[in-house]
């Protein structure tokens, strides 16, 4: 049988089978504009895609990220990240964290993983010049430029397995607002990228050594060390590499839960597993991580015949956990009552196939999973009456996202008796609420109770205004429907 394809067809087939692809990952110094770094390096792949968003921090780069390798493989990627996470209050560790986790998820898929340090802030921006974000005062960013400087510092040796392409050496060639290159500074950015990317020796290479994929190993040096693990309140948590190898010990072992992920942070999660490690192996079960509980962990996994290699698998589980960087209101004034202990089983048993697509479109919006789930459970109570519309509010809302009959339209399609249906809308009129009120997801969420035309909202965004010091400035019904939904 003979195949007949066009001129054009045979192509596009050559140019398949030799193409290289490249991904860009990172925030304003990345987007797609005329004169960015970005942009210039269109004219020297087959194929780029440019996943760069201003005023994104880290975590929401690895989401886009992992939407990113799910459409296609990439055979490099460049991740550009952590200025915004250095003038908030992410700390350095959980950036780095972050960049980690992007670099193993490219690994994974077979690719190259590219880590730009960025401009060189001890040369590039300038104190005293600094025009502010969304995230920090001109003020605040002074202060902060020493930790972005120390960031950069520490990033280079901190990760394993990827390029690293050094700071650029550029001096004061950024635009007004001291944080960002100009034309200039983005054509010498392109030329160092460019060359990084078509010859990987003429940048540094970090690879990870094989006692750092040894977990028996490196539960034993935590003995050595005698260090012991107490879960931590909500504000104390952060990243430390014991804790990830605990977590992945535990999740090996069957002991976490189907939702939790490996994330290095001691909170009530990691704590239930321990105890539930404890209760099945005969221990005191007090959440307490002693050399007696990681010597058990030890043998058991030696018992379960463990495998460097079983951390990759463990590690792209998926995690709705709060995190870090999500508001916590702990004395908003008002009495709020707490969520179910399974809320997020409750949660994906309604979802149903859905609940996977559903995670990753809330997090591509920049909310946590967690924080919209509880939403969802203020709205309907999962009442499955609620949700089918069997029953309404007394106002007329309808389905489990709660939409007034004269909002759906703008938002859904469908009926918002489906659940599908609603939860697609939800995402869409959060982005909206979310966009509105940047960096402040407290008011996007009490906007979706109220309405987001309340000019007390705008005000506190513009000045600045803690949620707490809204009480009694806006409906009561809202203050108290989003500080419970932001409660520790």
């Amino acid at each position: 049988m003979k195949i007949i394809i066009s001129e054009r067809q045979y192509r596009m087939l050559l140019e398949s089978e030799n193409s290289t692809s490249l991904l860009i990952i990172g925030d304003s110094h990345s987007v797609d504009a005329k004169f960015t770094y970005s942009s210039l390096l269109k004219k020297d792949f087959d194929k780029v895609v440019i996943g760069a968003v201003g005023g994104k921090r880290t975590s929401w780069m690895k989401t886009e990220l992992s939407k990113q390798l799910s459409n296609q493989k990439f055979d490099k990627v460049t991740i550009w990240g952590g200025a915004n996470d250095m003038f908030s209050n992410v700390t350095i560790s959980e950036a780095i964290s972050n960049i980690q986790q992007m670099v193993d998820m490219v690994n994974a898929q077979g690719g190259t993983p590219y880590v730009i340090v960025g401009f060189d802030q001890n040369i590039f921006s300038v104190k005293g010049k600094f025009k502010g974000t969304k995230y920090a005062t001109p003020k605040q960013m002074d202060e902060m430029r020493e930790k972005y400087i120390e960031f950069q510092k520490q990033l280079p040796s901190s990760i394993s397995n990827a390029v690293i392409i050094p700071a650029f050496n550029i001096d004061n060639s950024h635009t007004s607002d001291n944080a960002h290159g100009n034309s200039a500074a983005h054509n010498k950015v392109y030329q160092i990228v460019k060359s990084a990317l078509g010859s990987e020796s003429s940048v540094k290479k970090n690879t990870e050594s094989e006692k750092d994929t040894d977990l028996v190993s490196n539960l034993k040096k935590i003995i050595e060390s005698g260090k012991t693990f107490e879960s931590q309140k909500k504000g104390e948590r952060t990243y430390d590499k014991n804790v990830e190898d605990l977590q992945t010990a535990l999740q090996f072992l069957g002991y976490s839960l189907p939702e939790w992920g490996v994330d290095g942070k001691f909170g009530p999660e990691t704590k239930r597993a321990v105890e539930k490690f404890q209760s099945g192996n005969n221990l005191d079960e007090d959440g307490k991580v002693t050399s007696k509980v990681l010597e058990k962990i030890i043998q058991s996994l030696e018992d379960k015949d463990y495998k460097p290699e079983d951390l990759s698998k463990i590690k792209k589980e998926k995690t709705t956990s709060i995190n870090s960087e999500t508001p916590v209101i702990s004395n908003p004034g008002v009495k709020v009552r707490s969520y179910p202990s399974n809320l997020v089983e409750q949660f994906k048993a309604i979802a149903g196939d859905y609940y996977d697509t559903f995670i990753d479109d809330v997090k591509s919006i920049g909310l946590d999973p967690i924080i919209a789930i509880r939403q969802l459970y203020t709205e309907s109570g999962f009442q499955p009456d609620v949700i089918n519309c069997n029953r309404r509010s007394s106002a007329g809302a309808m389905g489990i996202a709660q939409f007034m009959p004269g909002t759906w339209p703008s938002y859904g399609e469908g009926s918002p008796c489906e659940v599908k249906n609603a939860l697609k809308a939800y995402v869409k009129f959060m982005k909206v609420l979310l966009n509105r009120f940047p960096g402040r997801p407290e008011i996007a969420v009490a906007a979706y109770n109220s309405g987001p035309n309340l000019k007390i909202y705008k005000n506190a965004l513009d000045n600045n205004i803690e949620f707490t010091d809204l009480n009694g400035k806006i409906p009561k019904e809202s203050y108290a429907y989003s500080s419970m939904i932001f409660q520790a």
